[in-house]
């Protein structure tokens, strides 16, 4: 018995091509709308860690420097996590009054105590006709301690080497001449980690470790200063601490927290600063999917929406948390990120913010978006924005 033959008329061929049709453009459609996020190659992190290395120079727009490392932190998985809320006003006069005494035992009376309420900072000082000294805490947990006297060297020298301890640099050997005195960094090193560690349990309860040695320059004598900058980790991972300011003109929508903290030594085996940029207590901590994007798809991702328009050199790769924040709102996320660090010439480190300004440009391991720092504008600069403000225009 044969079977019957389906005779296919003319308006048959023409609906299932157009039935096929409409199944190519919405596949199409899915795919184009949903490029944005969750479009790149993901893996566990034990084989994401094993398989990053750091790229080939074969984007025309990116390169990466002969000397570039890479720096992961040693987990097993990353969280994400929430801020806790600003202090109190008693929060903020207390935390002032104990980290004064940390640096400068002593020194300050609580009974001098005073809160801008304006500012949600709290002061103490003391001043004699040769010295004054200062503790401001803002209720955000920005804190600066410091010796007027001891700071001006280094607050209006010249940055002129960076030990980027974090790369490997050391400090053997190394030294300069401060307040007329050779000063070993080494020295200066271990008393800015023994103030530090006397600190920590007033700023969050985070261990702090350090990067980076600047050696600055007095502006008219021979005299130099130290700025040892530290990075806060949480759970084995450091927290992004070289922040640029961004510029809140009504357009911008969101900045990139950092979490810096530095102290200032302008004499042998004498702090003259500690200063912090913000606290950084975080609660409410949830365990991310085990699926991140790799440095090989993030490279690509940095390739697509920045090597088009710049040209750059890449110093560092690293895994950092970073907080994103959103202007006039609460709203923020804090997810790992793969940092591709661009260095500033040395003469450029202290320009825009106490802490080096390090160019960042950020990947979200979770979802694939780029963030960048552009110069020009004083804003941060995301691949979405750009991505949505093509599809509107097409």
């Amino acid at each position: 018995m044969t079977k019957p033959r389906i005779k296919l008329t003319k308006k048959s061929i023409i609906c299932i091509c157009c039935a096929l049709i409409i199944i190519v453009i919405a596949t199409v459609l899915i795919l184009y709308f949903n490029r944005s996020e969750d479009n790149a190659e993901k893996l566990s992190w034990k084989e994401v860690s094993e398989l990053a290395e750091v790229p080939e120079n074969k984007y025309s727009n990116i390169t990466f420097a002969e000397n570039c490392v890479l720096i992961l932190p040693d987990v097993d998985t990353f969280y994400q996590y929430q801020l806790t809320a600003d202090l109190t006003k008693e929060e903020t006069l207390q935390l002032c009054y104990d980290v004064g005494e940390v640096v400068f035992p002593g020194i300050f009376s609580k009974e001098s105590q005073v809160f801008d309420d304006s500012k949600m900072r709290a002061d103490v000082t003391f001043s004699t006709d040769e010295l004054s000294y200062r503790s401001s805490v803002y209720a955000y947990g920005k804190m600066v301690i410091y010796n007027e006297q001891g700071i001006e060297s280094a607050f209006f020298g010249t940055p002129e080497k960076i030990i980027r301890l974090s790369r490997g640099d050391s400090t053997e050997n190394e030294a300069y001449t401060v307040n007329g005195e050779s000063y070993m960094v080494s020295d200066a090193l271990a008393l800015a980690e023994e103030t530090v560690k006397k600190l920590e349990p007033y700023m969050d309860g985070f261990i702090y470790k350090p990067t980076d040695v600047i050696v600055i320059k007095d502006k008219s004598t021979d005299n130099y200063s130290y700025h040892i900058q530290f990075e806060a980790i949480i759970d084995s991972v450091p927290i992004n601490d070289g922040g640029k300011v961004a510029v809140n003109d009504g357009t911008s929508k969101y900045f990139i927290t950092d979490t810096c903290l530095y102290v200032t030594i302008s004499s042998p085996g004498i702090v003259a600063e500690v200063y912090r940029s913000r606290g950084v207590d975080f609660t409410d901590k949830e365990e991310l999917k085990d699926e991140f994007i790799t440095l090989e798809a993030a490279t690509e991702k940095l390739a697509e929406y920045y090597a088009p328009y710049y040209k750059t050199t890449v110093s560092e790769i690293s895994v950092k948390y970073a907080i994103k924040r959103e202007y006039g709102t609460e709203e923020h996320t804090i997810h790992p990120y793969w940092c591709f660090i661009i260095d500033y010439p040395v003469n450029l480190v202290l320009e825009d913010t106490y802490c080096m300004g390090e160019n960042t440009i950020y990947v979200d391991m979770v979802t694939g978006e780029v963030i960048s720092y552009f110069r020009d504008a004083g804003q941060f600069i995301s691949s979405f924005e750009k991505q949505e403000s093509t599809d509107e225009t097409e």
